[in-house]
């Protein structure tokens, strides 16, 4: 519970509105999700290849790490839809969302997939590749989060389905560093990818992921989140300096 806690500071730092004037200028690409810009969006007649195509690749399975590794392939291929249709239809919030959940359904297996590879001897092979993937798709849902670049308000819809996407972030990376990483690598992952651009909060959010870190086995669950709360306006105050 206390990484979880901990973790979504992180989240909730990437999604401030200091942290994101301070990082627009580097937005998560098509490549770094490892996905080619989608042409072909949910709602086109012909959307129904892609899932054939999907259909098809279960049928030759063989192994946990197959399994996951094609789901990490269309996770990473609904995080490009969803960031394209934000892109050319984000003023249409029912469009969005069902981007979203769509990208949250594909989320929800993946993790299931995740945890049930934390119990076999391969995982050490995946390590990298799994903090990498998740802690970018942290970026991108974090910048959809706050979208100070477009100037949009999310809908109570969009909101409700982000949280519930971060939330699910949030523990596919407890399941990492517990299960089949470590705290210190994860750490030093999110610094590196999820704050690429902005070194200043970067070094600050390090501070602050310390600093929970040492009161997290001491303080109860109720002082603990005031000290989180506490945190992210200071955080916020300095950026606004």
């Amino acid at each position: 519970m206390q990484k979880i806690i901990v973790l979504t500071l992180t989240i909730l730092i990437m999604a401030s509105p200091a942290f994101a004037q301070e990082s627009v200028v580097k937005p998560i690409s098509f490549a770094e999700l490892q996905a080619s810009e989608p042409a072909i969006l949910s709602g086109n007649p012909m959307y129904f290849l892609k899932e054939v195509r999907w259909s098809f690749q279960r049928w030759f399975i063989s192994s946990d790490l197959k399994e996951l590794s094609l789901k990490a392939s269309i996770l990473a291929e609904k995080a490009a839809e969803l960031k394209k249709t934000d892109e050319i239809a984000g003023w249409n919030s029912k469009v969005v969302t069902g981007a979203m959940e769509q990208y949250q359904q594909s989320l929800v297996r993946y993790k299931a997939a995740l945890k049930k590879i934390a119990t076999t001897g391969d995982r050490q092979l995946i390590q990298p590749a799994i903090v990498n993937q998740l802690v970018l798709h942290l970026r991108l849902t974090s910048g959809l989060a706050s979208n100070l670049a477009l100037g949009q308000q999310r809908s109570s819809a969009e909101q409700v389905v982000l949280i519930d996407i971060m939330d699910q972030l949030a523990e596919s990376i407890v399941v990492v560093a517990e299960e089949i990483s470590s705290p210190a690598l994860v750490r030093a992952q999110i610094q590196e990818n999820a704050m690429a651009g902005s070194t200043a909060v970067a070094r600050r959010t390090a501070e602050i992921l310390a600093r929970v870190q040492d009161k997290a086995a001491s303080l109860e669950k109720i002082e603990l989140a005031n000290e989180l709360r506490d945190l992210i306006r200071t955080l916020q105050a300095i950026d606004n300096q």
